[in-house]
């Protein structure tokens, strides 16, 4: 019954991802967020192939795991493009902020990378074989380190008081939970993997292709709400506001 419930979910996410990368294209969002649109089609493409390939009778395991982890390794570099284009895209309107705020998240990420690489050192991951503990390991690496950087985007965005109505903030909102999913059923399974598949591998999957599904639900959502205007959010003009600083450092710039 859970590895029927799962893969059912594989099918509707690859729907959904479809889905939603049509949408983009037709709604030009791909002007504004091509690295969010080009992650979408992949995951949508990721779809597409894998299922043909898991069912079909003529495949073999070996060619399974090679689109398997090309699609991984794809997804995984664009997820961190698009924290990169999420925080460049909120320091836009902010120009002589945006050098000083790319080097800020630059030196977090050095930092969160160095967190992490301690982590996977001190914390080794266990699993059924010698591959799978690499692969674990890894995903639960990589899982560290988006949720770190997208603690630092959620922190940024709530300090200068950003309408989460922003279709940034509800990208971000749809990788939070896939990090943060992605983490926790990496980590257990890397102590728990059997040399078998048994229910808990199953369980881990369903939990996996939910958070999958339920990210791409956040997304279409965002994309169909009402954007507020920029200067509509707060209600008073708080004392860091982020207008003030740019406005303050261009005047100190040109001096």
């Amino acid at each position: 019954m859970l590895a029927r419930l799962w893969h059912i979910l594989w099918f509707v996410q690859a729907g959904l991802y479809l889905a939603l990368s049509l949408t983009l294209f037709t709604r030009d969002a791909n002007r504004n967020f091509p690295v969010f649109t080009f992650y979408v089609s992949w995951m949508a493409l990721e779809g597409v192939v894998l299922i043909p390939i898991y069912y079909a009778p003529f495949t073999t395991g070996d060619q399974y795991a090679i689109a398997f982890a090309t699609g991984i390794a794809g997804a995984t570099v664009l997820r961190f493009a698009i924290i990169y284009e999420i925080f460049t895209r909120l320091l836009n309107p902010y120009p002589a902020l945006r050098d000083a705020g790319v080097s800020v998240f630059r030196w977090a990420t050095v930092a969160l990378l160095v967190i992490v690489i301690a982590l996977a050192w001190f914390v080794p991951a266990a699993g059924a074989s010698r591959v799978m503990s690499v692969f674990f390991l890894l995903q639960r690496t990589v899982d560290v380190l988006l949720c770190g950087l997208l603690l630092f985007l959620f922190a940024f965005s709530g300090y200068f008081h950003l309408s989460w109505r922003s279709y940034l903030v509800g990208i971000s909102l749809g990788l939070g939970v896939l990090a943060t999913v992605g983490l926790a059923t990496a980590s257990i399974r890397a102590q728990i993997e059997p040399l078998t598949r048994n229910q808990t591998a199953d369980i881990m999957e369903l939990i996996n292709q939910s958070a999958y599904t339920f990210s791409a639900l956040i997304w279409i959502a965002y994309l169909f709400l009402p954007e507020r205007p920029r200067g509509a959010t707060p209600t008073r003009l708080p004392k860091h506001d982020l207008e003030t600083w740019n406005q303050e450092l261009q005047r100190f710039l040109h001096q």
